[in-house]
């Protein structure tokens, strides 16, 4: 009976309640949609309900540990064999007993069933998630990690051919016994390695196979989307402290040279999975040590919000401190450079002293310091000189100028460059947008190639894009906890708001509009600063009579050119659609380093892309522009026509 109420249980979330959704979740009609993550939770949520059935547990770094329920007594205790640990942010679970995982809401749900439908005296009955179908393991993938690693063997061969094959991997350095103590195994054809990746348990439930294709290195994951396990537990799991890296082969390197252990994290330092959180818990010090990038160092910084700041240590991007491999190639001591890492917690109060390296650091790496680079927009890159955490990004452009379609580029662009971005569009649904976006990826119309599209949306699935569920007018309050869920759970830097209309109509009617939306703009503001994320909001302008135009043009009072590091205004001349129409970016703010200025957009019909790269048009099809803007446009494009 309980199984079945359980079950009857899980029917009763719909699409709409959903806050957040992947591509992955969105393949069409044969898979359907579901859900990615569950809703927001407080862990006053999670601590309030645990003490209201009089559940037993410990608060540790970034986990709540307890026992699994279904050896919960009459009066709860924890057990340091079946333990249960809960995310003290998102509410997901992982159990040791059952070895199964899943929301908040369904653990909520098992422990409120479970206290609920049987007498207290028999709450010893097993009654946990071994009994629910829709919570087993998934044996089919468990298996094809099993097959896969028994048809390998281990790494033994002869040194002269596990040093040439660790050198066409790129692994060039690690020793072939440092392979053995990782317990990489040798494909069959002897053409590549797999990396095992352990459960918590040491069960190995995850598998990377990285081999030689042609003249590259092709890597692939088993499962695909399925991160249970890490590279390197079997030689941490007993340890109390513990170096993360961004690779298996800069993990090894760790190892190799300072005998400390050292673990690779699955999606190297894109995202920490909320799934690897309860595997840390025991450790008393953390040291990330990712690529000698400013932007793997912002996001080990976002890393150690989740592990604790007071236990996690940074490793920062300087000349003596590259990545571990290429320190181990070097010759350099790793032990030294681990030992100069950092440790993030600062007092409210500070002197020059505590961030004069960090000084030092944006002088020596400017072009780092300046943020990711657009490859398909360089002259954005030559004004705004980079994509930056934590700033706020204000887009206009006129009614149908292709605002949502510029943004498709532009965060598509970022996203291929590791920026794990969050799409908010209000004004057209998801699926339209996904179908944009995948065709602006792939570089071709898709009904004319449907022949193509799964290869595309394969491609497409793995990059790190999300969308929020939400259509139509919504609260901003609602909206800002999505976003910070988010932020937390994928670590998302870069969230497009399309756009800020779309909130006007969440806050107290009684409010002047101008009012509300300098309000709404404020939380922006104050959301892109305390997450360290960007922001982009896309505002329309106000009705004016032709002419191009400007900062001032931007629905609202001043408060969005106020608040904003960056405005950018796509800029029409001409009837939109018409062959006659033109368009250009024109950037009328830039805090970062104040320059201005604007270059011409080409548009690709075939697959709405304005990022191609084509040959400049000959001046007569711009002939329209005020000559004012002309000289300005071919002034900005001057000796440099990569932008086409």
């Amino acid at each position: 009976m309980f199984t079945r109420c359980l079950s009857d249980l899980r029917r009763l979330p719909q699409v709409s309640d959903w806050s957040l959704i992947n591509l992955k979740f969105a393949r069409g009609v044969k898979d359907g949609i579901k859900v990615s993550e569950s809703d927001p939770v407080s862990s006053t949520d999670i601590t309030q309900h645990l003490q209201k059935h009089g559940i037993e547990f410990k608060t540790g770094h970034a986990c709540l540990r307890t026992t699994c329920p279904r050896f919960m007594g009459t009066t709860s205790r924890l057990d340091k064999v079946n333990q249960l640990y809960i995310n003290s942010t998102t509410g997901y679970f992982l159990c040791l007993s059952c070895k199964n995982s899943g929301p908040w809401e369904r653990i909520r749900d098992n422990i409120t069933m479970l206290c609920s439908c049987q007498p207290e005296k028999q709450r010893r009955t097993p009654a946990c998630f071994k009994s629910l179908k829709e919570a087993q393991t998934d044996a089919d993938e468990s298996k094809n990690v099993t097959d896969l690693l028994a048809s390998c063997q281990p790494a033994n061969l002869p040194e002269n051919e596990m040093l040439i094959l660790i050198e066409l991997l790129g692994m060039k350095g690690i020793h072939p016994k440092t392979l053995q103590d990782y317990k990489v195994n040798i494909l069959p054809n002897k053409t590549g390695v797999v990396f095992p990746c352990c459960d918590i348990d040491m069960t190995q439930q995850y598998a990377k196979v990285v081999e030689v294709k042609g003249k590259g290195v092709k890597s692939t994951t088993f499962p695909r989307h399925h991160y249970v396990g890490l590279f390197g537990w079997n030689l941490a799991k007993n340890r109390k402290s513990v170096v993360l890296t961004s690779s298996e082969a800069d993990a090894m390197a760790v190892y190799q040279a300072t005998g400390m252990a050292a673990i690779a994290l699955p999606r190297g330092s894109s995202t920490l999975p909320q799934q690897a959180l309860p595997f840390l818990e025991s450790f008393n010090k953390i040291t990330l040590w990712f690529d000698n990038t400013v932007q793997a160092f912002e996001n080990a910084k976002t890393f150690a919000g989740k592990l604790g700041m007071k236990r996690t240590f940074v490793v920062r991007p300087e000349t003596d401190s590259p990545s571990a491999l290429k320190a181990l190639r070097q010759e350099k001591n790793l032990k030294k450079i681990l030992d100069r890492s950092l440790s993030l917690v600062h007092e409210h109060v500070i002197t020059f002293s505590n961030h004069r390296d960090d000084v030092k650091h944006e002088l020596a790496f400017a072009d780092n310091v300046a943020g990711v680079q657009w490859k398909n927009f360089p002259k954005l890159n030559t004004i705004l000189k980079g994509h930056r955490r934590g700033e706020l990004t204000v887009f206009t452009g006129g009614t149908g100028s292709g605002k949502t379609t510029f943004l498709s580029d532009y965060s598509l662009d970022l996203c291929t460059s590791g920026v794990n971005t969050l799409w908010g569009s209000f004004e057209i649904n998801n699926v339209r947008l996904m179908k944009l976006m995948v065709q602006q990826y792939a570089k071709k119309d898709l009904s004319e190639y449907i022949e193509d599209y799964d290869k595309w949306a394969d491609k497409f699935e793995s990059l790190s894009m999300y969308y929020m569920n939400y259509h139509g007018h919504e609260d901003i309050k609602k909206v800002l906890d999505t976003m910070a869920h988010a932020v937390y759970l994928y670590d998302i830097s870069h969230v497009i708001v399309d756009n800020l209309q779309f909130m006007m109509g969440s806050l107290d009617s009684g409010i002047d509009r101008f009012v509300r939306q300098d309000q709404i703009i404020s939380e922006f503001r104050r959301f892109a600063t305390k997450m360290n994320c960007h922001v982009t909001l896309v505002i329309h302008p106000r009705k004016e009579d032709g002419g191009a135009l400007t900062t001032n043009s931007i629905f609202g009072g001043a408060k969005a050119a106020q608040e904003a590091d960056n405005i950018i205004i796509l800029q029409t001349n001409g009837i939109p659609g018409s062959t006659a129409c033109t368009k250009y970016l024109q950037v009328t703010k830039n805090r970062f380093d104040g320059t201005l200025g604007s270059f011409r957009l080409i548009f690709n019909k075939a697959y709405k892309s304005f990022s191609v790269k084509l040959q400049p048009p000959a001046l007569d099809t711009i002939s329209s522009i005020p000559s004012e803007q002309i000289l300005q446009v071919l002034d900005e494009n001057s000796g440099d026509n990569s932008q086409w």
